[in-house]
């Protein structure tokens, strides 16, 4: 039986037991209580996240992603019918465009949306063309402005995947190209226009050197071309322009990114060369390297500058692509992208 004391200020020692057992009884509910509440996956007072609000790049991002995604369906979905001369181009729309859309990477879920939605569904070719000419220049001016060079680069080389096909798509129907922004450059336009940036490469490094290394070996390979073609052939003044253009671009870029005068110029006296260039076939196979060598430095620049000089880096994309083409190159998916 339990022992009483008795005193001032005292209490018996079994009101005390009972106290204490009832507390300790308290605390232990209240503790499994906040680890259920705990294991539930419940936060007591935390306040929610604030959303994340995407930038200019996510947009961008997203609205490339549902141009190429709505253009691969649309091509998918019209070459069943079409005629032989269009079918084969709207393969390669299909085929193109969805490999833009895994080089785009995952848009932002679920804010990023677009901010305006691709031109309806085309229903005919004639309509795949101005939806794929839109397309174009949309992502041309996304790649400018854009403050993720990685994007950058790829939305440049998607760009100018969408303006070769918009060109292949029109000479297989039959009609005019539309215009898309900005285009290629012609190689017939003053030096001094070609090209005006709006600033500096923000790194010159690596990426500006390429752009200049390309172009100065291309132009020193392409005199060699032309020297030991045939006199008066048709190959001999493609390689004399095609040396021209490269040289001068070769000293604007040294010029607009700083390495003009420098240590850091990459640009050489000669360069090795592949044997029998005087054979139309080797001399072919080099342009087209050459030119692939030029736009992936472009790309590379791309990358590499701020936004709002990029537009002339584009064109530059885009010109030496095309001459790559021209040369007897296989249209890329991603051109400048290795």
């Amino acid at each position: 039986m339990p022992r009483v004391v008795e005193g001032p200020n005292r209490r018996p020692e079994v009101a005390r037991s009972a106290v204490m057992t009832n507390f300790f009884a308290r605390a232990t509910v209240v503790a499994v209580c906040c680890a259920a509440l705990v294991g539930c996956g419940l936060r007591l007072e935390t306040p929610d996240p604030a959303p994340v609000t995407p930038g200019v790049s996510e947009h961008a991002r997203a609205r490339a992603v549902a141009d190429a995604t709505a253009l691969a369906d649309a091509a998918s979905a019209l070459s069943a019918t079409a005629d032989e001369a269009v079918a084969p181009v709207l393969d390669d729309i299909a085929t193109f465009c969805a490999a833009h859309v895994e080089a785009l990477g995952e848009t932002y879920d679920p804010s990023a949306t677009p901010t305006t939605t691709p031109t309806g569904v085309a229903t005919t070719p004639t309509d795949l063309l101005d939806q794929l000419a839109t397309a174009t220049s949309t992502a041309g001016a996304a790649t400018d402005v854009v403050d993720d060079g990685d994007l950058a680069r790829v939305l440049g080389s998607v760009t100018t995947s969408r303006g070769e096909l918009t060109v292949r798509l029109a000479q297989a129907l039959g009609v005019a190209v539309p215009k898309t922004a900005p285009a290629a450059r012609d190689r017939d336009d003053p030096v001094d226009t070609l090209p005006s940036v709006a600033g500096p490469l923000k790194r010159f490094g690596v990426q500006a050197s390429a752009l200049v290394l390309a172009h100065d070996q291309a132009g020193y390979a392409f005199e060699v071309i032309a020297a030991q073609a045939p006199a008066s052939s048709e190959l001999r003044t493609t390689a004399v322009e095609s040396a021209e253009h490269h040289r001068a671009q070769a000293a604007t870029w040294a010029r607009a990114s700083g390495v003009d005068g420098t240590g850091d110029d990459p640009r050489r006296a000669q360069y090795q060369l592949p044997a029998n260039l005087s054979d139309a076939a080797t001399a072919s196979t080099l342009a087209v390297d050459l030119e692939r060598a030029v736009a992936q430095g472009a790309a590379a620049a791309l990358a590499g500058s701020d936004p709002g000089a990029r537009a002339d880096i584009l064109s530059d994309l885009r010109t030496a692509s095309a001459a790559a083409t021209t040369w007897g190159g296989t249209p890329q998916p991603l051109p400048g992208l290795a």
